[in-house]
């Protein structure tokens, strides 16, 4: 492939990409690689694939497998890692994961990495069969989106899912809201206003109960050493929270969001 390569440090150069057995092998001067076929984009920008490591393809049924990976190809993503939330249940049972696979496997046009999860009743009997059929880790949330499809997990749900977890040597992943005041405060700000106001959503969830939650689930890591992974952190203190948990010797990443970089709660 020749044109205008993206290379680490920001440098832009004018080059050629090998490319054997659908992987990079080679970055060299323009011009000076040979190969089978050449595709030349005419001086283009060529970027790395993005990994989205947070897609919900399934929590609409209108959109499924296909429509999220072809979405994201259009947008130079290459890999996603799909939550286990899905609008016709949870992925808690290996026969969940099969059907799943069976889908990307039919459907998907990039890579597609599957999350399980754990059931509302905090039964961990499926873990270890989940972990050898190849999910690439599991998701627990201390808000409840909804009881059945996104259930709240307890805090001793979550305290036995890190230690069985890590044990069967996979990662846990965390949405991480505190449940009673978000609740609450929907509650109370609902009088009066659409159900439907972005305003409503934000006013709900001020920066300390994603702080507190964050910082529950990063004490029962530091506990536990089981793996960690913290979902969309949208406050400078939680990314501080999970700094401190590592330097304290936690096994935990972290991601954002591209909006919560560049927007805010007024833009809504």
């Amino acid at each position: 492939m020749r044109g205008l390569l993206a290379l680490p440090g920001g440098l832009l150069m004018p080059g050629d990409l090998g490319v054997r057995d659908g992987k990079i092998a080679e970055i060299a001067a323009e011009g000076s690689l040979r190969g089978s076929t050449l595709l030349s984009v005419k001086g283009a920008l060529v970027l790395p694939g993005v990994v989205d490591v947070h897609v919900h393809t399934s929590s609409e049924p209108a959109e499924g497998i296909e429509r999220a990976t072809r979405a994201a190809a259009a947008g130079g993503v290459t890999t996603v890692v799909d939550m286990p939330f899905d609008a016709d249940g949870p992925l808690t049972q290996v026969t969940d994961l099969y059907r799943k696979v069976e889908a990307v496997t039919t459907c998907a046009v990039v890579d597609v990495a599957l999350y399980g999860t754990v059931p509302a009743s905090g039964e961990l009997g499926q873990v270890d069969a989940l972990v050898d059929a190849g999910v690439a880790g599991f998701k627990l949330s201390t808000f409840e989106t909804d009881p059945n499809r996104f259930p709240r997990s307890t805090d001793l749900t979550i305290l036995l899912a890190l230690e069985r977890i890590r044990d069967a040597s996979s990662l846990l992943a965390f949405h991480c809201e505190n449940n009673e005041i978000i609740k609450g405060l929907s509650e109370r700000l609902a009088a009066g206003r659409s159900i439907g106001d972005p305003g409503l959503h934000a006013a709900a969830r001020p920066a300390g109960a994603e702080n507190e939650a964050l910082a529950g689930v990063l004490e029962l890591a530091l506990a536990t050493r089981a793996p960690v992974h913290l979902c969309h952190i949208s406050t400078g203190r939680g990314v501080t929270l999970a700094l401190r948990a590592k330097a304290d010797g936690a096994d935990v990443t972290a991601e954002t969001c591209t909006h919560y970089l560049l927007l805010d709660e007024t833009e809504l």
